[in-house]
């Protein structure tokens, strides 16, 4: 009976192992390499959307944080922190954004990319 039950541990042990693996691989909890690819893949597009967001006529009436909530990665704090080193309100809207601030921005997103992807 002990030697049965020591063996449903020792599955279970096993399979919890397996399972925290698999996630760090593909990049399902937020880490592994498939994470950081995926999560620098984002930055880079949200760096090539802005640019072609703000210069579309419709899409400028997009507020800045609701692209920078699509960013994969990104978080909340450190939407905030973009916004403020860009002198930036949270209700800026894509079209309002002065070249500089928008230069700004996409280059500090290509840069989080290139973190991201070096694992720091």
């Amino acid at each position: 009976m002990d030697q049965k039950r020591s063996a449903l541990v020792e599955g279970n042990r096993v399979r919890v192992q397996n399972a925290e693996l698999k996630k760090w691989v593909t990049g399902k909890n937020g880490s592994g390499p498939a994470a950081r690819e995926a999560k620098a893949a984002s930055h880079r597009r949200a760096a090539q959307l802005l640019t072609e967001l703000h210069e579309h006529r419709g899409a400028g009436r997009m507020r800045v944080v609701q692209v920078l909530a699509c960013v994969r990665g990104l978080g909340e704090q450190r939407t905030n922190r973009l916004l403020i080193e860009m002198n930036c309100s949270p209700v800026r809207r894509l079209e309002e954004l002065s070249h500089r601030q928008l230069a700004f921005l996409v280059e500090r997103l290509q840069l989080e990319a290139v973190r991201v992807e070096a694992g720091r």
